[in-house]
């Protein structure tokens, strides 16, 4: 069990930070459509508020 202890957090981490934001980017253009449709329904609801 002491080879344990020669483990950084890094090295659990399976992809690097370039990695990590080009999937937000790529889930963020999948779904556009619904950030648009969100921001009319929010300001709908301000309107009617």
């Amino acid at each position: 069990m002491e080879e344990w202890s020669t483990y950084a957090v890094a090295n659990f981490i399976p992809f690097t930070a370039e990695v990590y934001l080009r999937l937000i980017e790529r889930v963020n253009a999948a779904w556009w459509p619904l950030h648009l449709a969100t921001t009319v329904i929010g300001i709908g609801a301000l309107a009617l508020a």
